[in-house]
């Protein structure tokens, strides 16, 4: 049933709480009786604290959070970009790079034509054209020195390593994300398909480094950037004297594969956690197609326990 439209003054998470519990007192509804709810993505709205999901549950036991399967593996995928220095760092070059080659037809018609090899071979060479252009106007100059910058950036060990991390993470969300967005969705089948991929992030952590760097040195090997020995002390860009008193492996092995990896299992276990999960496989023994085909006692009975207080012994 559609209850109606309000305007609120602000949207912070106490007002639009207030504003929702006055409306279903109005058609005399209950808080105590809500069974679910779900938002958008904004931290006002879904936030893990005191944000209004986080501040209708803490007052109502069995409100599940359900969400968007699609925008939510997208919004566990943006914590990580976000989140990450590294990667965040990775993400920013590549807008740059879309930036200034995707602002000029003639630049994008010469990467076309360039692509037939490899694109990243492509993508050097013509940020070299645009490094040597001797054009004399302030934009184009602009632009140069722009192309200077993101052409170190994309030859750095740096963005070579998170190039080729995201690609294998990426690789498991976006499968994810295809089987998410199908039309007709099985609800037991995307579940499965989430459990398979928190299980595919947790392998790549597990046997996943020795094959992603040695990718990565070949790579490099292969595009002339400079490889950093593992044993030397790591550098982060700005003053030795404050050194990460950690040596290169640490800090790639550590620091950004173990630690990317782990967000963003977490991230997925956070926004598919078991709770949601157990509800919406229990519920689709529900589903009236095929004459009630997927009926299950079992399941039916398991969904009780999530309504303890209803369904009492």
């Amino acid at each position: 049933m559609f209850v109606g439209l309000r305007h609120v003054s602000d949207t912070s998470a106490l007002t639009l709480k207030e504003t929702i519990y006055d409306m279903l007192s109005k058609w005399n509804l209950s808080n105590t009786s809500i069974r679910g709810q779900g938002y958008d993505g904004a931290s006002n709205m879904s936030g893990a604290f005191n944000e209004l999901k986080a501040l209708i549950m803490n007052e109502t036991k069995y409100v599940y959070f359900i969400h968007c399967f699609a925008h939510q593996l997208q919004l566990a995928v943006v914590f990580v970009a976000k989140n990450h220095t590294n990667v965040n760092d990775f993400f920013d070059a590549v807008y740059r790079l879309l930036n200034i080659i995707g602002s000029s037809y003639k630049r994008r018609d010469n990467l076309r034509i360039k692509k037939a090899n490899v694109v990243m071979e492509a993508l050097v060479e013509v940020l070299e054209d645009i490094g040597i252009d001797n054009s004399d106007r302030d934009r184009d100059r602009d632009r140069k020195t722009e192309a200077i910058r993101i052409l170190r950036l994309l030859k750095s060990f740096d963005f070579v390593f998170c190039l080729h991390l995201m690609v294998d993470i990426l690789g498991v969300t976006n499968h994810l994300n295809t089987t998410l967005k199908r039309k007709g969705q099985d609800i037991v089948n995307d579940m499965n398909q989430v459990s398979n991929s928190k299980k595919a992030i947790e392998d790549i952590r597990d046997v996943g480094w020795e094959p992603l760097l040695g990718n990565v040195i070949l790579f490099c090997n292969k595009h002339d950037v400079r490889i950093v020995d593992m044993e030397d002390e790591y550098y982060d860009g700005f003053s030795r004297r404050r050194g990460s008193q950690v040596n290169n492996l640490h800090h790639y092995h550590v620091d950004v594969f173990k630690v990317v990896i782990d967000m963003q299992h977490q991230e997925l276990n956070h926004r598919f956690n078991e709770a949601n999960t157990e509800l919406l496989l229990c519920i689709t023994c529900l589903c009236p197609r095929e004459s009630f085909k997927a009926f299950d006692l079992d399941k039916l009975m398991e969904m009780a326990t999530l309504y303890t207080e209803e369904f009492r012994t």
